[in-house]
């Protein structure tokens, strides 16, 4: 994905020239380049060599000292954390007024009181865009702390959020307005013509829960987005139409509740086909009162939030327990993900089903080295300096190019789900790509000793 810095011949010439006066400058991240490319080339044979890139044991353990930290006074504190190769360092974390800054204009931020798990997946780590996004500072820890900075209100001393937010009446006559539209559109129709179709050749695991992963939350009222949502459309454009009762509308920005609803909607759906179909002898027989369990995991839910979630039947999970509930008795919902959940899927266990994007190898977006996406697409020239760039990136691209990279293909996945899934496509319309990013898919886990099946094999 994107450079191998194995074929880094040294610094950008820009740079260098830029820097030419100070060649003690240029000497030191010479030397961090050649630390840096020899990191990669052990964290690669190791991953060839089948090490474990995550483990249960490793997320839990690192889990346990962050929640030490959220329940103790602001301060330093220490986290020790081991690396692919067994080793152990210690590093500090700083909450509170400890890590304060003040940004351009004048404002206080200090770091979040609830310090969160960074994922350093195998493309972030082994494939970079550019030497400097790297900041060169190697390691072969796969696991980090990430803290959000927080605007703090000069008056009340209390967190901003990023956006103005519903009320709680509001966010309830959200959920149960987008739900209802979404479970009558004819997307919802077609997802499950497809699930009684594409895969009526194989049986579907045992499904005990359903983990829908990093939808973002309905509370934010995202302003310039509704004020587009308001706005006439091409027929054919894939905005947020959906059709109730006959009749087209336009939604606000609804794609959380519509992934969160689909995950409501598989429940009842797997309730009825476990009802009508007989399970595998090899799998454990359901007790006949046993319901789906239905868990959400997203860090940017609100108090009002997980108020409505609980009363649709969600138990809402905080960041790392959805990844730690994970087993072959999951159904993973999951789209356009700023968090690697298919590689953490790789890693951790083997789902019944996944609902997630496509996976492939190569991406047109994936191989855009990130000085060349900038100024194609941002405003950032080659070495990240600000500029004015062009922006002429569509939506559709950015949520290929963003999954990628965030959410990336690693060669376990691909593995995983070419050897021991069925897969079929969702079915394209309305609210296609809005709801659920670029490509999104089914995947099934194939039984024992089955070959792989796509969409169109798996049907009689």
């Amino acid at each position: 994905m994107c450079t191998d810095p194995e074929d880094w011949t040294g610094l950008p010439a820009a740079w260098v020239a830029r820097h030419q006066h100070n060649p003690e400058l240029i000497s030191l991240w010479e030397e961090k380049m050649a630390k840096f490319k020899e990191t990669i080339r052990t964290a690669r044979q190791l991953y060839d060599s089948g090490v474990r890139w995550w483990t249960k044991e490793a997320i839990r353990d690192l889990d346990k000292q962050l929640e030490r930290i959220r329940r103790s006074e602001p301060g330093h504190h220490e986290v020790t954390r081991t690396d692919l190769l067994g080793k152990q360092d210690k590093f500090l974390v700083s909450t509170g007024r400890s890590g304060r800054f003040v940004d351009e204009s004048g404002r206080e931020h200090f770091p979040s009181q609830k310090p969160h798990i960074n994922y350093q997946t195998y493309e972030t780590l082994c494939f970079v865009h550019h030497p400097f996004d790297t900041c060169l500072s190697p390691d072969l820890h796969t696991l980090r702390v990430g803290q959000y900075d927080q605007e703090v209100d000069p008056l009340t001393g209390k967190y901003v959020t990023p956006f103005p937010l519903y009320s709680l009446d509001e966010v309830r006559l959200r959920f149960v307005e987008n739900k209802s539209a979404f479970e009558a559109s004819q997307l919802w129709k077609d997802l499950l013509c497809t699930l009684d179709n594409s895969f009526s050749g194989i049986r579907i695991m045992r499904v005990r829960k359903i983990i829908v992963f990093a939808t973002s939350t309905p509370s934010w009222k995202i302003e310039h987005l509704e004020n587009r949502d308001a706005g006439a459309r091409p027929e054919n454009s894939d905005s947020s139409k959906v059709i109730a009762d006959g009749e087209e509308r336009y939604v606000h920005d609804d794609r959380a509740i519509v992934q969160l609803s689909l995950g409501l909607l598989l429940r009842d759906y797997l309730t009825r086909y476990y009802q009508s179909h007989s399970i595998d002898e090899d799998q454990e027989a359901a007790d006949p009162g046993e319901q789906i369990k239905v868990y959400a995991q997203e860090p940017c839910f609100t108090e009002n939030d997980k108020t409505v979630l609980g009363e649709h039947g969600f138990e809402v999970l905080e960041d790392p327990h959805g990844f730690l509930e994970m087993d072959e008795g999951t159904a993973v919902v999951c789209f356009n993900a700023d968090v690697p959940v298919r590689s953490l899927t790789a890693e951790l266990a083997r789902p019944a089903m996944m609902i997630w994007n496509k996976c492939e190898e190569e991406s047109e977006h994936a191989h855009v080295p990130r000085e060349e996406y900038m100024v194609r697409y941002g405003n950032r020239d080659v070495e990240g300096e600000e500029v004015e760039g062009v922006g002429d990136m569509e939506e559709e691209e950015e949520g290929q190019y963003c999954c990628q990279w965030t959410d990336p293909v690693t060669p376990r996945v691909m593995k995983m789900v070419r050897e021991e899934y069925a897969e079929a496509d969702f079915p394209d319309g309305p609210g296609y790509y809005r709801n659920f990013g670029p490509d999104p898919a089914i995947y099934v886990r194939l039984p024992p000793k089955t070959k792989t099946l796509n969409h169109s094999e798996a049907k009689p």
